[in-house]
């Protein structure tokens, strides 16, 4: 019988409201266990039922608001047991936008990266480069403790998000593919959740690798371009890892969530950051009075209604490719008519907030 390993990067956030349905939906349904490689602060809560039913937990020290730091950390790690030079990858913070979000907004020109260096930026929108970090120091976990040879396939995802309906069987995902939800992708490959086999394991998760090693390619193929986020530099990577063939789309059924914002400290920390782009995913105005949470982003949300729906109209989960036709047509039939006249044909419509829909779709 295969084992699947579902690995939690980064943090454990959201658990009040996720827990319940990830255990159900995914480690019960695919009967698998669990490993969280997340960074904690003096006041994480290790009563959080992430922690307490992981089955591995790799604490991995942080470093505040700039991540350049550890970029260094691994560099230096990785040129000594390759015994290579270190090269300087920061040339590739002048490759513009979101793709190193999370160091410190030095470029070439600037390479001090001393905080009281009077050309010192603001640091990079985002958290791509945490996120590359956290899948290096998981692999590193993974490999130390012979684990990679254990399970025969692992899901990469993240905590907050709310699965409504059982995750698909494994049977339909045929273990010589990398299997990618169809959405969020922002021009690439989202980079929410993958699931894949061993065989795949070390060079998905490697994505940092080719940063510090070939910072001098990377700058010659990327530097046409000024609109680079993580989906597109996880396609990119994939491509130039011979891996692009290997990717297949299955349905996107889950959304990333927050907790109601009364009942937790962490939404007014969050919105009191000057990050634009923070401010916007933690909206109040996202709140779903039907869900009793934030639903962080809204068309991810309408991806997950459509497909849930088909879910309950199919009965069980079906062939992707019928899936993906028919989603086309309903997501045509949200968009263009009037929430009342599609409401019949949604099975689940009363827990559907359309309000949340509504809204996304007058600004969209």
């Amino acid at each position: 019988m295969e084992k699947t390993l579902v690995c939690i990067i980064a943090q454990t956030r959201s658990y009040e409201v996720t827990w319940k349905n990830f255990k159900l939906n995914v480690l019960d349904n695919l009967n698998a266990d669990l490993a969280l490689c997340i960074g904690v602060t003096e006041n994480y809560n290790y009563d959080n039922p992430f922690w307490k039913n992981a089955d591995y937990k790799w604490k991995i020290d942080e470093f505040g608001d700039d991540y350049a730091p550890a970029f260094d950390q691994i560099q230096n790690e990785i040129c000594k047991h390759t015994q290579t030079n270190k090269k300087n990858w920061r040339i590739l913070l002048d490759i513009k936008d979101f793709w190193l979000g999370g160091i410190k907004n030095y470029t070439k020109r600037d390479s001090s990266h001393l905080s009281h260096n009077p050309n010192w930026k603001e640091m990079r929108v985002g958290s791509s480069s945490i996120l590359m970090f956290y899948r290096w120091q998981l692999l590193k976990e993974l490999k130390q403790n012979n684990l990679i040879n254990k399970y025969d396939r692992f899901i990469i995802t993240r905590s907050d998000f709310f699965w409504p309906i059982s995750h698909p069987p494994l049977k339909l995902f045929n273990n010589k593919y990398i299997w990618i939800p169809d959405g969020e992708s922002y021009g690439g490959y989202t980079d929410r959740y993958v699931l894949l086999g061993r065989k795949y394991i070390s060079k998905y998760l490697s994505l940092i690798e080719p940063i510090l090693n070939e910072p001098d390619y990377l700058f010659d193929k990327m530097k046409s371009k000024n609109d680079w986020n993580l989906e597109k530099y996880l396609k990119f990577y994939l491509k130039i890892k011979n891996l692009n063939k290997k990717v297949k789309m299955f349905p996107y059924f889950m959304y990333t969530v927050f907790p109601n914002p009364k009942k937790t400290k962490e939404f007014k920390e969050y919105t009191q950051l000057n990050y634009r782009w923070m401010k916007e995913i933690y909206s109040i105005d996202k709140f779903s009075t039907t869900n009793n949470f934030i639903i962080k982003k809204p068309g991810e949300y309408i991806s997950s209604v459509i497909n849930c729906n088909l879910y309950y109209f199919f009965g069980q989960w079906k062939n992707f490719k019928l899936f993906k036709v028919v989603y086309i047509l309903q997501k045509l039939l949200i968009k263009f008519s009037k929430i009342n006249f599609i409401k019949h044909f949604f099975k689940n419509h009363k827990n559907i907030d359309w309000q949340i829909i509504k809204n996304h779709l007058s600004k969209n």
